[in-house]
């Protein structure tokens, strides 16, 4: 078999500007020969749970769909030989650091010779990243449990995943329609007190922002939120101050009977998707 001519560049995060920490979380290939643009990313980044707070959790996930939007609508345009395009991963990757994402890094492109592009990405994200295989499955990010409950519920059918508010650099979870959209956001808080503090902070400007918008700003808001296993050590009341008094929020304790009731509420009340 050929060996395919390809160029892959290695995506790092910097978590903390003033640690200057790099952390290797993805790495995207370009094998124009063979119309291939991909990316890998690390999924929920339990490789490096302990040092990441959930305000880096939500950039990192934003980074990815805004990339992974770009990569959708770059990668037809790229792999056109027809068009007047860039057609090498540094000139794609030039382009693509025009958006402002300044704690993220993608680094000097390096070419390479393989038979199995696909599968040579995974090396190389096993390589450059971590092998998922060594992840503890015991644990998984609270948005997940949320989803899991949901799908125990039976509600997949009911369920939009990650809604975007204009103007707002995170995404929301999940909605559900009932003749206007209901915006889902599960929240878990940990054992730091500023952590917490900032959290509701960044939920406080969400509602805010959603609240202007026009598109949003009647969409009911439910934090679904896990509290921390000291509450009042660890400032949990005084996060869901910043934000739950916003008229349309709605606070709904995960493991609650208030939580069973509002996966009763979505059923009996949601839209099916289309």
């Amino acid at each position: 078999m050929a060996r395919i001519a390809c160029k892959f560049a290695v995506i790092q995060y910097m978590p903390d500007v003033i640690k200057q920490e790099l952390i290797n979380v993805g790495v995207v290939m370009h094998c124009p020969e063979q119309g291939i643009l991909k990316a890998r990313f690390l999924k929920q980044l339990q490789k490096i749970t302990k040092i990441f707070t959930s305000v880096n959790i939500n950039e990192y996930r934003n980074f990815k769909n805004i990339f992974n939007r770009h990569l959708k609508i770059s990668s037809k345009e790229l792999i056109d030989s027809k068009l007047n395009v860039p057609t090498s991963l540094i000139e794609y990757l030039d382009s693509f650091s025009e958006i402002e994402l300044p704690k993220f890094i993608i680094k000097k492109p390096q070419p390479m010779l393989t038979e199995n592009p696909l599968q040579k990405l995974d090396d190389l994200f096993n390589l450059y990243v971590f092998e998922e295989d060594r992840i503890d499955k015991r644990e998984q990010p609270f948005v997940n449990t949320v989803w899991e409950k949901f799908k125990g519920a039976g509600l997949e059918k009911f369920i939009k995943k990650e809604i975007e508010l204009p103007d707002f650099p995170i995404t929301i979870d999940y909605g559900y329609q009932n003749g206007q959209l209901n915006l889902i956001q599960p929240i878990k808080f940990t054992d730091q007190f500023k952590d917490n503090f900032k959290e509701g902070l960044m939920w406080k400007d969400a509602i805010e922002i959603k609240n202007r918008s026009e598109s949003y700003k009647d969409s009911p808001f439910y934090a679904v939120v896990k509290p921390p296993a000291n509450p009042q050590k660890v400032g949990f009341s005084l996060a869901l101050d910043q934000f739950r008094d916003y008229e349309g929020v709605e606070i709904v304790k995960y493991g609650t009977r208030q939580f069973n009731e509002f996966l009763d509420h979505i059923k009996e009340h949601g839209h099916e998707l289309h």
